[in-house]
């Protein structure tokens, strides 16, 4: 006598289809997503960079056929060098 399992879940072709075609070559690790590596001409240098203080403006109402407030950007230098360093989380499907 065969085994059945109740169920209420409807088979959904597409699904099926989609996974039977799912190849894990070519994927990468999730931390790729994330955290992209960003290519750098030096090993250690200054470049300049927009703070985040341009940005807070503390009157940004506008009105009807009004000009929008202006942002006058401005950068600072900062120092970077590039480190070999690492971290390995494991991460579920769930996840």
């Amino acid at each position: 006598m065969p085994i059945q399992h109740s169920t209420y879940a409807t088979p959904r072709e597409d699904l099926g289809i989609a996974f039977h075609e799912f190849e894990v070559a070519g994927m990468n690790l999730i931390a790729d997503e994330v955290l992209p590596e960003v290519s750098a001409a030096k090993k250690a240098a200054t470049m300049s960079v927009i703070t985040r203080e341009n940005l807070k403006l503390a009157d940004i109402d506008h009105a009807n056929g009004a000009a929008f407030p202006r942002v006058g950007l401005t950068s600072e230098d900062m120092d970077y060098r590039c480190t070999d360093k690492g971290l390995e989380i494991p991460v579920t499907d769930e996840d």
